[in-house]
């Protein structure tokens, strides 16, 4: 005999279920949306899926490992099934779980950052407030210069979007009345700091001077910083330039034959 309140009370564990029908059909549901109905004969497993509501009769269950299997029946017992509902995290702790993982990358970095100089006094750590792809850590130097340090934790940031996020907040950093910050650290991964190296040598005087690339070298059994210096303009035209590589037939791209149809037949 299937109990109810058992099954009632199985459901209720779990505020978001996802619904797994036959033919691997799935529906998400709140707990809400699942009702036992007990007409004083038999009972019945109301559900929602794409097609609307439904109540079937309800054979047994079976609550293991989390999950529910369901043996219901359709209407006058022609079509007999097992469903399963399995837990599914809402979204709402699906944004915090992810804030905690980039909180914790946010936190190594910190750590990176007081190995680097022992006397550094380390103050705030954070996210950003836009997107919380950056971290953003304020500390005090050994000489007591406050500063601050950007870190994409994401790993798919480029690295203009990263110095963007970076001078927009030392501008405001360097405008607050109580410590003002007017030197930060970018930190990157080895395969960006090159690149933020370059693109620093392109950018002025003052914001070469307010900047610093940072790289963080996992060569060694520990992570550690290492400061990268600051390349000027002529060192980037020493480079030697990627060898250029042609395609074998050189056709033009579907984007390009579409610009050639729009622009009006001239003779060249």
């Amino acid at each position: 005999m299937v109990n109810a309140d058992d099954l009632r009370e199985a459901i209720s564990s779990h505020h978001e279920w996802l619904l797994i029908r036959d033919l691997g059909r799935t529906f998400p549901l709140q707990k809400t949306e699942i009702d036992i109905i007990d007409d004083g004969e038999k009972l019945h497993f109301g559900f929602l899926d794409d097609k609307g509501f439904h109540s079937w009769r309800l054979n047994a269950f079976d609550h293991s490992d989390g999950e529910i299997a369901i043996d219901v029946a359709g209407a006058f017992a022609k079509k007999r099934e097992t469903m399963r509902l399995v837990p599914r995290e809402s979204a709402a702790d699906l944004i915090a779980e992810l804030e905690r993982a980039r909180l914790q990358k946010a936190n190594e970095i910190a750590e990176l950052i007081t190995a680097f100089d022992p006397a550094i006094k380390l103050g705030r750590v954070a996210l950003n407030e836009e997107n919380g792809r950056f971290a953003q850590i304020e500390f005090e130097t050994s000489n007591k210069t406050p500063t601050a340090a950007v870190a994409d934790i994401t790993a798919k940031v480029t690295v203009e979007a990263t110095f963007t996020a970076a001078m927009l907040w030392i501008e405001r950093l360097g405008g607050r009345k109580k410590k003002p910050v007017n030197d930060l650290w970018i930190i990157c991964e080895k395969r960006q700091a090159k690149n933020a190296q370059k693109l620093l040598a392109l950018l002025t005087e003052r914001w070469r001077s307010k900047l610093t690339i940072f790289e963080i070298n996992r060569r060694d059994e520990r992570p550690r910083l290492v400061e990268l210096p600051t390349r000027k303009l002529r060192d980037l035209w020493r480079e030697k330039a990627p060898k250029l590589t042609l395609p074998e037939s050189p056709f033009p791209s579907e984007t390009a034959s579409r610009l050639m149809q729009a622009a009006p037949r001239r003779s060249i």
